[in-house]
């Protein structure tokens, strides 16, 4: 069966009387982690009316968080603080699907209208309409790619699909061939420079390269619902697996070899799915109504939703290091408190400024890709190696400059020519800064003395 986009769901959870839908909600959960437990806080803003449907989220380039209402024809921007502005798209836009572009505006996928829209932080709409669109179909899903592009998945309405890309401009210049076996939904970029996709209950995942070269990959367990992906620390992609017996997390290596991390006592459909600051793995957990947290080794905590029969869909790291989602049959944009959390250093993390940052990176080449192994120097400093431990690629550092500037500040110098991703996650506050090098270009030296405010 196709796949449908939440706009075309029917609503089937009721709305209590008593809820009450211009409040703030928030719950107070509890989260286990190896450290000692902390306190977890959950807050739900409501939008301002019934059947809007918010369905996807992303982090915007200005401090706040942007969605997609399906069912409004609206694109939504939330503040830190809670406050949202609605900005109004062509009726039977239905929006779904929402990414950063690298323009610094915000691009969105219009499936009801077979077009690919963008907003800018200041809420100015452009919408470009598809050549050759599938006349009962249109694109699910888009993600910003690493040759400066924006990759969109496509339906036809039914069990087909395809891959393109648009130029900023909005021209639609690559197709991936050949066309996947069946519908593409979500779409992220890999750490590995390549775009990876779902195929909903196909048994398989998909990568297309940036000249348009497709491949296709088995689940592990062929015979999982698997919708959502994320690109994770460690240079693989994740893939959620949704089977009746129990949920579960397939790792993608970068040449498609598979290995499977079981999700203990969950067995919801799972939409949205994200790499967290903590370096777990973030997901909604849409037919139970909770938000799931799971490390790469298994251990799952989960944060029941102050609100029932949510249908919390696509989840996202905030830019102020919050996890925040879309409830879809609530009508609400949640947030999740991350922080604080614990840094344990290991061969691939480092804990810099006395513990209180955690650094991890990802490298990608002509001939491997994955995480990138570290060296702690000093409490302040490390260096990162990938391919040899006696070939230094990277050395980085984050020095406290609270007495010059009010800012923790992150410098790095490398040695190398290979793509790097590189990750800083504050644990008190679950800020991110991430910082890059193109694949096949010296790096340039990081110089963010801006980085994080103190204290």
């Amino acid at each position: 069966m196709p796949f449908e986009t939440p706009a075309r769901f029917v609503r089937t959870a009721l709305r209590g009387e008593d809820c009450v839908r211009h409040a703030i909600r928030t719950s107070i959960l509890a989260l286990a982690f190896a450290a000692p437990l902390f306190a977890q806080t959950a807050v739900e803003y409501p939008l301002p009316e019934d059947g809007f449907g918010p369905t996807d989220v992303v982090a915007g380039p200005d401090g706040n968080v942007w969605f997609t209402e399906s069912d409004a024809n609206q694109i939504g921007r939330i503040t830190p603080a809670g406050v949202i502005t609605e900005f109004p798209l062509s009726d039977g836009s239905v929006p779904a699907g929402i990414a950063l572009g690298p323009d610094g505006n915000l691009w969105f996928c219009e499936n009801g209208a077979n077009a690919i829209g963008r907003i800018t932080p200041a809420g100015v709409v452009t919408e470009f309409p598809l050549p050759d669109a599938f006349p009962a179909g249109g694109p699910s899903d888009i993600a910003a790619g690493p040759d400066g592009g924006l990759w969109f998945t496509e339906t036809d309405g039914g069990s087909a699909g395809r891959v393109r890309r648009m130029s900023l401009t909005g021209a639609v210049t690559a197709s991936a061939s050949p066309n996947p076996s069946q519908a593409p939904h979500q779409i992220v970029a890999g750490p590995d420079s390549n775009l990876w996709f779902s195929m909903p209950l196909s048994g398989r995942v998909g990568r297309v390269t940036t000249s348009g070269a497709l491949t296709e990959f088995p689940l592990p367990s062929p015979s999982a619902d698997a919708l959502a992906l994320a690109p994770g620390p460690d240079g693989a992609v994740w893939v959620a697996e949704h089977l009746d017996a129990g949920d579960r997390l397939a790792r993608f290596a970068s040449d498609g070899t598979a290995t499977e991390v079981p999700i203990p006592g969950i067995t919801s459909s799972i939409y949205g799915l994200a790499a967290g600051p903590d370096g777990a793995f973030w997901f909604t957990e849409t037919d139970a109504s909770r938000i799931g947290r799971v490390t790469t080794a298994g251990a799952v905590s989960e944060f029941p939703l102050p609100t029932g029969s949510s249908f919390p869909w696509g989840i996202a790291v905030g830019p102020d290091g919050g996890l925040w989602f879309a409830e879809y049959d609530a009508d609400q944009i949640g947030r999740l408190a991350v922080a604080p959390f614990s840094c344990g250093a290991d061969a691939t993390t480092l804990c810099l400024g006395g513990g209180r940052y955690r650094l991890t990176a990802t490298f990608n080449s002509d001939r491997a890709a994955g995480a990138a192994h570290v060296v702690g120097l000093t409490s302040d400093s490390g260096y990162l190696w990938f391919f040899d431990p006696s070939n230094t690629e990277v050395v980085v550092k984050v020095l406290d400059g609270c007495a010059v500037n009010s800012h923790h500040w992150v410098f790095a110098a490398g040695l190398t020519n290979v793509g790097v991703g590189l990750t800083v996650a504050d644990t008190q506050t679950g800020v991110v800064r991430a910082y890059g090098n193109a694949r096949g270009t010296a790096f340039a030296p990081i110089q963010d003395a801006g980085a994080f405010p103190c204290p």
